[in-house]
C-alpha cells in the first residue's frame, strides 16, 4: 500500500545568473513514497535506484563522519548548509550519508559516536537548524542501523538520512557563506546573483 504525504502547495520563483545564463526555477511539489521513510532499513537504502535527482542525493562518509582523519567540522557544516538550502528552496528532498554515488555503503558507514557519547544523529539534529537562515521547520534525521545478519554496515556505524521538507519559509540561505542554493538536474547549485520573490498560491 502506498503512503501519500500531502503538502500545501507553494510557489517560489528564483531568478538568477549562473554560469552566464539566466535560470527561472519554479516549484509546486509534493512527495509520494512507497514506504514511510521512518521505517527504512539497510535493505531499503541499498535497494534505492541508481543515480540521483532533484529530491535525492547520496553523500559519502567523509562528508559527515567527524572521526575520520582529515575530516574538518567546518567542511561538514559548509556542505550541510548547502544541501539544506538547496533542497528546502526547491521542493524538499533527502540526503543519505554514508552511501557512495554507486549506491554501495561507503567505508562501512558513519561512526555512530562522534564526541564522547553524542551520536551523529543527535549532532545533526542540533546543528541543522543553525546552518541556514531562516530555520527550516520540519527537518528530520533518521538513523539506519546494521541488519542482524549479513550487514555491509560496519560495527558501531550507521547510515543517516536527512529529510528536508518543502519549506513554507523559503527562500533559505546557508549561514556558512550567505548564499542561496537550489537543486537543478541532480545537483545543488549556488545562485551567484539572485532576486527572490515569494508568490502566494491560493
Amino acid at each position: 500500500k502506498e503512503n501519500h504525504v500531502q503538502k500545501r502547495p507553494s510557489l517560489i520563483t528564483m531568478q538568477s545568473t549562473h554560469q552566464n545564463r539566466t535560470m527561472v526555477i519554479s516549484r509546486v511539489r509534493g512527495i509520494r513514497m512507497p514506504k514511510a521513510i521512518e521505517t527504512w532499513d539497510e535493505d531499503d537504502v541499498l535497494a534505492l535506484p541508481r543515480g540521483e535527482n532533484d529530491t535525492f542525493e547520496r553523500k559519502g562518509s567523509r562528508l559527515l563522519d567527524l572521526t575520520i582523519a582529515g575530516v574538518a567540522q567546518d567542511d561538514v557544516l559548509n556542505e550541510l548548509g548547502e544541501q539544506l538550502s538547496a533542497f528546502a528552496n526547491t521542493g524538499g528532498g533527502r540526503v543519505c550519508y554514508g552511501v557512495a554515488d554507486d549506491g554501495t555503503v561507503d567505508g562501512g558507514g558513519i561512526t555512530r559516536l562522534i564526541r564522547g557519547r553524542q551520536t551523529a544523529k543527535d549532532w545533526l539534529e542540533t546543528v541543522a537548524p543553525a546552518v541556514v537562515e531562516y530555520e527550516i521547520v520540519g527537518v528530520n534525521v533518521y538513523e539506519v542501523l546494521p541488519k542482524a545478519a549479513g550487514s555491509v554496515i560496519g560495527p558501531d556505524k550507521a547510515l543517516y538520512i536527512v529529510d528536508i521538507p518543502d519549506s513554507e519559509r523559503a527562500p533559505h540561505q546557508s549561514k556558512r557563506d550567505s548564499k542561496y542554493y537550489v537543486r537543478l538536474h541532480p545537483r545543488s547549485l549556488r545562485l551567484l546573483t539572485t532576486t527572490v520573490r515569494r508568490i502566494p498560491v491560493p
